[in-house]
């Protein structure tokens, strides 16, 4: 794909100090530039393992004239989950043209699109499954929330791999609750293959899970 180069801002050493950051990986977030793009202000890159949060890969860095600077050039990852077939523990109302699976993958994520977002019924464990077009080295998933309402219904999810559909081991987890609109990352424990992806509320008993788009993206 085509190469991008993003300049990216230094935070401050009271900006570092606040963030916990996770081992290897260096917080240079800015909140003008990847924001846009990424809807979050960090930005975590692994320079020794050429690997980036943001939906790309690390390709090199370079100094500019002002010392507070420094370009990356970064190759836009895929997402594998665009457009992929998928199911459900079940689907709300049993009414799909509305509440279906694809549009979790639709690559489509506000909720000016209607009502065309997925929704399961209520019950202990709901789940949605994507199978992608092989095994794939996943390295992270981003979860759009709904943004109408009820965003705290996304809560204790397990995102769980499998090679045959039918065996699942989770490789990542989001607490929560989540929030109205909020966009979610989980990067996977490295390495994570496989060719279905799986979102399951693990926790209470009396749940619904609901949201505007998935992307799965890889190395």
């Amino acid at each position: 794909m085509d190469t991008a180069e993003k300049e990216i801002g230094w935070p401050s050493a009271l900006d570092k100090a606040a963030v916990n950051e996770p081992p290897t990986l260096e917080y240079v977030g800015n909140p003008h530039t990847l924001g846009r793009e990424s809807k979050d202000v960090r930005f975590f890159i692994n320079i020794e393992n050429k690997y980036c949060r943001w939906n790309c890969t690390y390709l090199y860095t370079k100094e500019t004239q002002n010392k507070e600077w420094k370009i990356y050039g970064i190759e836009e990852k895929r997402n594998a989950a665009y457009m992929r077939p998928s199911s459900a523990s079940s689907v709300y109302g049993n009414n799909p043209s509305l509440w279906g699976t694809r549009y979790a993958t639709d690559g489509l994520h506000s909720f000016r699109k209607g009502t065309e977002i997925f929704a399961s019924e209520w019950e202990i464990a709901p789940w949605i499954t994507i199978t992608l077009d092989g095994p794939l080295v996943i390295s992270f998933v981003r979860v759009y929330n709904i943004d109408d309402g009820g965003g705290d219904r996304f809560h204790d999810v397990a995102f769980e791999m499998s090679m045959d559909g039918v065996s699942f081991e989770r490789r990542g987890f989001f607490k929560g609750p989540g929030v109205t609109g909020q966009v979610v990352e989980i990067l996977f424990d490295n390495p994570t293959i496989g060719k279905f992806i799986r979102l399951r509320i693990s926790q209470g008993s009396w749940n619904l899970l609901n949201l505007a788009e998935i992307e799965v993206y890889t190395t």
